[in-house]
């Protein structure tokens, strides 16, 4: 069995956010990996994995997932961009086909919190 590497690169990706991110004044770029959880109707876990943080600004985040998720779907993300870990729940707004299986997510945050490591 072979291993696929499914990752767009990321001028790749950012190329293909510019066309999609309009506000690009308040956006800024973070690198760094954020592991999902998707909970269904009555708190109960239906999926996770990894995906890439691509963009984020005050109230909206873009991320780079193996997932496709329908508008509305709230996610719980966690991320460590430089020193400090950040947990936010968020909500579905937009979801744009990538490259190779990966999907360019956009959500509005609800709740962040961010503590310094």
């Amino acid at each position: 069995m072979h291993k696929t590497k499914a990752v767009a690169t990321r001028s790749q990706t950012i190329g293909n956010l510019k066309s999609i991110c309009f506000c690009s004044h308040e956006r800024k770029e973070v690198s760094g990996f954020a592991v999902y959880r998707i909970y269904g109707f009555g708190g109960k876990q239906i999926d996770f994995g990894l995906g890439r943080v691509l963009t984020q600004s005050e109230s909206h985040l873009w991320i780079e997932a193996p997932v496709r998720l329908k508008p509305g779907r709230q996610v719980w993300l966690s991320y460590i961009p430089e020193e400090e870990v950040v947990v936010i729940k968020a909500q579905v707004i937009e979801i744009k086909a990538g490259d190779k299986n990966l999907f360019c997510i956009k959500l509005e945050i609800l709740f962040k919190i961010d503590k310094k490591i």
